[in-house]
């Protein structure tokens, strides 16, 4: 008797944590950078961002675009904040980052969903880049175009 209820408890906790939220449904896919990896650029040259998402979370979401060195926020970056996305599906097409200062490679970039106020992060992933910034002040670069990246 001990073990029915035992698996009993363990399929009620299962089953109350897919049901209480956590299992929604939230993606980023599509994603487009503009210019694409790998590049070269000047200080203050922005990397525009592009991408669909999609949301089950009431009250909306809120979707953050950063700049990462080694596993660390990049030093001297400037982002787009970012708008109160709608529950359901859409695009942005106005994100951006870019470095100020310090020579630096750009070799990841965070992608964050959290919830209206930023209490809950929903979904985060990293895309691996390469965007030399301050060196020899280059502009553009090759490779790259449309990549997609999906996480549910």
């Amino acid at each position: 008797m001990k073990k029915i209820t035992w698996v009993f408890i363990m399929f009620a906790v299962v089953f109350f944590y897919v049901l209480d939220g956590t299992g929604a449904c939230h993606s980023i896919t599509d994603v487009q950078l503009s210019p694409p990896s790998p590049a070269t650029l000047p200080f203050d040259q922005r990397v525009e961002i592009s991408f669909n998402y999609n949301t089950d979370q009431a009250g909306g979401v809120r979707i953050f675009v950063r700049p990462f060195t080694y596993w660390s926020l990049t030093p001297n970056y400037a982002a787009s904040g970012s708008p109160l996305y709608p529950v359901g599906n859409g695009n942005e097409t106005a994100a951006y980052f870019t470095i100020k200062s310090g020579e630096v490679t750009v070799d990841q970039i965070r992608f964050r969903m959290t919830n209206a106020n930023q209490s809950q992060v929903l979904l985060e992933f990293f895309r691996a880049v390469q965007y030399q910034f301050g060196v020899s002040g280059g502009g553009g670069g090759g490779g790259g175009g449309c990549f997609v990246d999906s996480i549910k």
